[in-house]
Parts: C-alpha cells; sequence; structure tokens
C-alpha cells in the first residue's frame, strides 16, 4: 500500500505534512512555532497540512489551542488542518508532500514516519529511534526534540532542496524501509529466532500437554 508514485501531481506551493492524532505527545505547537519563523526565511511560498483528529474528548482542548496558535502567528493562509482519513487514503496525501515531518519524542514509536518514508517522502523526525532507516541522511532529517529553530533549519534545508535530489533521498529512504521493515525481512527474523528456541522433545510435550 505504501511506496512511492513519481506520477503523482504535487502542489504549486510545496506542502510540509503532518498526520497522526491530535494530542500533546505529538508535539505540534513546536512545529507550527517553527513554520512561523519558516515564513520570515523560506525564499518560496510552502503549505503547512495538518491531517489528523483528536482521539479522546480530552484532546479537544488541546486542538482548540493548536488552531489559536495559528490564528494568534498568523498562519491562517499557511496552515491547514484536515480532518482524519482512512488508512487507504493516506499514500496519497504522503505522496502530495515535499517533506513529512513527525514531532514525538525518543522512546515513543510512530509507524507514520515509516509509512511516509516507504512512500518516498524525504521525512524529518525529533525520535533518534529512526536513525536507523534515515541512514546516510540522519544527521539532516533528525532535530532536537522540542526544539522550533532547529526544526525550521531542517525545513529551510528540505524546501530548498531541487526536486530531483529531494526525489532521490525519498527513494533511499523507501528502500531502506522496505530492506529493515518490510514482509522479507520480517520473515527472515522469525525463522532466525525460532532456530534459536529451545523446544521440547515430541514426548514430553505430549506428555506436559496430557497431564493433570
Amino acid at each position: 500500500m505504501f511506496f512511492p508514485d513519481a506520477a503523482v501531481n504535487r502542489d504549486d506551493r510545496p506542502v510540509i505534512l503532518c498526520a497522526g492524532r491530535l494530542s500533546p505527545v505529538k508535539d505540534h505547537p513546536t512545529l507550527i512555532n517553527a513554520v512561523g519563523l519558516l515564513r520570515k526565511v523560506a525564499p518560496d511560498p510552502f503549505h503547512l497540512v495538518i491531517l489528523g483528529s483528536a482521539a479522546t474528548a480530552r484532546d479537544d482542548e488541546y486542538v482548540r489551542s493548536l488552531h489559536q496558535q495559528v490564528k494568534d502567528l498568523n498562519l491562517d493562509g499557511i496552515v491547514s488542518f484536515q480532518p482524519a482519513v482512512s488508512l487507504k487514503e493516506l499514500p496519497a496525501w504522503y505522496r502530495r508532500a515535499c517533506v513529512y515531518v513527525n514531532m514525538t519524542p525518543t522512546g515513543s514509536g510512530d509507524k507514520v514516519v515509516w509509512e511516509a518514508m516507504a512512500c518516498g517522502v524525504l521525512t524529518i523526525v525529533a525520535n533518534e529511534g529512526f536513525k536507523g532507516t534515515l541512514g546516510i541522511h540522519a544527521d539532516r532529517c533528525v532535530y532536537d526534540y522540542g526544539n522550533a529553530e532547529q526544526l525550521t533549519e531542517r525545513l529551510k534545508w528540505a524546501l530548498s532542496l531541487p526536486p530531483s535530489e529531494r526525489s532521490s533521498m525519498g527513494a533511499y529512504l523507501a528502500h531502506q524501509v522496505e530492506g529493515m521493515h518490510g514482509l522479507n525481512r520480517l520473515a527472515e527474523t522469525l525463522v532466525t529466532l525460532f532456530q534459536t528456541m529451545t523446544l521440547p522433545k515430541p514426548a514430553q510435550f505430549d506428555a506436559e500437554v496430557n497431564s493433570p
């Protein structure tokens, strides 16, 4: 389901995409602050799409605070909120983006990062756990959690790349995801795991199963 598609037409304005549930752990305020700074230094117009919805009623106030932050920073024409979509619709959103951003901290896994990479999208993260998948691009694609200024620098760099270079980096990330986290790798890992396990002998197993 998640793979690059060179035939997709991207928007005239480069799209920065963030997808996932709207919850404080996702640290959207840092991204919005970074976009406010980026607006002042980016050479060309761009668009931030925050795709997702609150998972619980408790997160509704958080969502309202994000809308207010956008309003306070006068980013209404740059930042848009889109409701959550089905899994089937997600790949099209990833492929529209020039760069994908994930702000969750190290120690909290987030599969959407691998989905975006698998679609060939240049991806910037705060979670250092993704450095292995980012490979040779890790130094430029990881920023310090909560550091809006550093995220601004990463985004400015990503948007300044020629489209061909961005596509080449995206293809590399897609290859990394497939090689490190695809079904073939999973099957190999499971086989290796099973081979290291000490299983009971059949007679011993039968006796244990049939014992009172």
